[in-house]
């Protein structure tokens, strides 16, 4: 896979303006009880959003991909990861990760409501003339909540992704499906095919060569 993958970076699942795709590669449905594990995962040992095991891919056309950037940061590096930058709002489609994405959306609607209370608190507390101690410390520890779920906010969208280009991760999906279908090996066809991947949306008989390279693999095992 590593000739089909473009780079690195992360993107606010949360906040960005394309609609997020799930099932063209997997087609686990979505289900709740899922989502709620995750939450409970999330709430008990953190998110690691930005580490590399982690990492949700997206398959996408290079095309489609904002001039000016490199993605090439680093895992170890969290600073160094660049926020993936698209050059329409067409669908970003992901290979996995509906589950998390589905935990992150529910935890962000609960900070949102916690945020609400806090702030209709606060505003109680404000508005008292003659605050007691007690009030003024409870009045201290609801700001400190609430700048700690405003920082929630802002950091709980952001998911590291590893980004394939669509052609090659196209010809390795339906190689992977084959081989799960015929049993059959395929990687040295692959690697002759992979550099033809990046011709993928301009290419009319990547097809036959798809075709031609399958038929040719079945043949090779059965000699």
């Amino acid at each position: 896979m590593e000739e089909a993958r473009i780079g690195i970076g992360y993107i606010n699942v949360l906040t960005i303006a394309n609609p997020l795709k799930f099932g063209t590669y997997n087609e686990r449905p979505e289900k709740e009880t899922e989502t709620n594990k995750m939450v409970t995962s999330f709430d008990m040992h953190g998110i690691q959003s930005l580490k590399e095991a982690n990492a949700l891919c997206v398959i996408v056309k290079r095309s489609r991909l904002a001039t000016g950037q490199t993605f090439a940061g680093q895992w170890t590096k969290e600073e160094s990861l660049q926020e993936i930058q698209f050059n329409d709002n067409a669908e970003i489609v992901f290979a996995s990760g509906q589950h998390r994405v589905a935990a992150l959306k529910k935890m962000n609607k609960n900070t949102l409501d916690e945020l609400s209370a806090l702030v209709k608190r606060n505003t109680k507390l404000t508005e008292l003339e003659n605050p007691t101690e007690e009030q003024v410390e409870e009045q201290h520890e609801i700001r400190e909540q609430i700048g700690e779920a405003k920082g929630k906010l802002k950091r709980l969208g952001k998911w590291g992704v590893i980004l394939y280009d669509e052609g090659a991760f196209h010809l390795y999906s339906i190689f992977a499906i084959h081989a799960r279908r015929d049993h059959v090996g395929h990687a040295r066809v692959l690697d002759d095919l992979v550099p033809y991947a990046m011709q993928y949306e301009t290419t009319p008989n990547m097809h036959n060569r798809i075709c031609y390279a399958m038929s040719t693999t079945r043949t090779e095992t059965m000699s």
